[in-house]
């Protein structure tokens, strides 16, 4: 405190509030949710309700449960990083899962909870086999 008494005014005011600001946390409800910019405003997709994502680009399309779709202008890599590490597996370039929407894991592709089917890469195989802790 006796150092900003010892600033200017201003000096003190704008320390103080780069203090305040440095302590203010997300919103903790949002944690598990995947925020996406629309034309309309902005989206909020909890984790349980996406089914997979898909790239293309500069552009990510997101599955829901719903049914609905949203193409996001985005990179797949820089939606994922807004994603849930222990939930949501990339198993090839262009696809990202949702490990609990998983209904059937077949030789090269895995079919969604939607009846989507997801190509496996032949580099990610035995690592979706290890995460889901079935033999290769």
């Amino acid at each position: 405190m006796q150092k900003l008494q010892s600033l200017r005014p201003q000096e003190a005011i704008v320390i103080s509030l780069l203090e305040k600001e440095s302590t203010i946390q997300p919103y903790d409800r949002l944690a598990n949710k995947l925020i996406i910019s629309l034309s309309e405003g902005h989206r909020f997709l909890h984790h349980d309700d996406i089914i997979r994502l898909e790239g293309s680009s500069n552009y990510t399309k997101v599955y829901t449960r719903s049914g609905k779709t949203y193409m996001v202008s985005k990179t797949m890599k820089s939606v994922s990083e807004k994603l849930s590490k222990s939930r949501f597996v990339r198993v090839h370039r262009s696809h990202i899962i949702n490990v609990d929407s998983i209904e059937l894991l077949a030789k090269d592709h895995i079919v969604m909870t939607d009846q989507s089917s997801v190509p496996i890469s032949r580099a990610n195989k035995k690592m979706i086999h290890e995460l889901l802790g079935i033999g290769v």
